[in-house]
């Protein structure tokens, strides 16, 4: 099973969003989106999630078209992690996390084991008691993304009554520091290993370069390119798309590709 889109367009007031974009996430891989500002790569996140209906192609979510998924029955398989999560109720960490538990009948003592899990996952049980408001930008985007953890949850986050599960993050790392950025990619790594399929948008090329299976390359609401690192991750790709020069090498302590400017 998979999440495929097939030829997404997107017009907005006569002004064309998304043009023809085709792309597969598949379970136990990590794709990549990369692309300058205004690529439409949030765009294709929101259409992916059926929270904007493109105008024209089809989203399919493990082998059924995405608009026929009941609610429910989509969150437990579909998780998404936005760029910015607006939150002003003054709820503990631990009843922010829960919430997403609420379209599973898993049971009070399940629902509290993943919660704490999925808290530990992102170094964050320390402030399960906390009121979120009072929590800085990036423990909330942390405790956001212990939150759509759980959403998914099930016993070693594998697949379960034959539905692949997807977790999909829009710039995940933007506000974390050095060592949060690690354990977030750790925590994708660990995801996709356990046959979850990720969907992330990176705006550094060099995270995407190394944790990634399949990158996926937007300009203008248009796929330029898709495929690995090496093929999509070419000089003469990223000065065309980025406008901007760059040294491609190896990292020598990963042996993944290391991008200079």
């Amino acid at each position: 099973m998979s999440l495929e889109a097939f030829s997404l367009s997107l017009n907005y007031s006569g002004i064309p969003l998304l043009g023809d974009v085709s792309l597969s996430v598949l379970p136990g891989k990590i794709t990549t989106i990369v692309g300058p500002n205004g690529a439409g790569k949030t765009t294709l996140l929101r259409c992916l999630t059926n929270e904007t209906l493109p105008t024209s192609g089809r989203i399919i979510l493990n082998g059924q078209d995405i608009v026929d998924w009941k609610p429910d029955d989509r969150a437990k398989i579909l998780s998404i992690l936005p760029q910015h999560s607006s939150l002003d109720f003054p709820f503990t960490v631990e009843e922010v996390v829960m919430l997403a538990r609420i379209p599973h009948d898993s049971g009070a003592k399940a629902d509290q084991e993943i919660v704490n899990a999925a808290l530990k996952m992102v170094d964050a049980s320390y402030l399960s008691s906390r009121l979120y408001t009072q929590l800085s930008g990036g423990e909330k985007q942390r405790i956001h993304l212990a939150r759509v953890l759980a959403q998914i949850w099930c016993p070693d986050m594998q697949k379960k009554d034959g539905c692949d599960r997807f977790l999909i993050l829009d710039e995940p790392t933007s506000s974390f520091d050095l060592a949060h950025q690690k354990l977030t990619l750790e925590i994708i790594k660990d995801c996709a290993e356990k046959g979850i399929g990720v969907l992330v948008v990176m705006h550094d090329l060099n995270l995407a370069a190394g944790c990634s299976d399949q990158v996926v390359l937007m300009e203008c609401g248009k796929l330029v390119m898709t495929g690995s690192p090496k093929e999509v991750f070419t000089i003469e790709a990223i000065e065309k798309v980025f406008r901007v020069r760059v040294n491609i090498g190896e990292n020598p302590e990963t042996r993944k590709l290391l991008i200079t400017t």
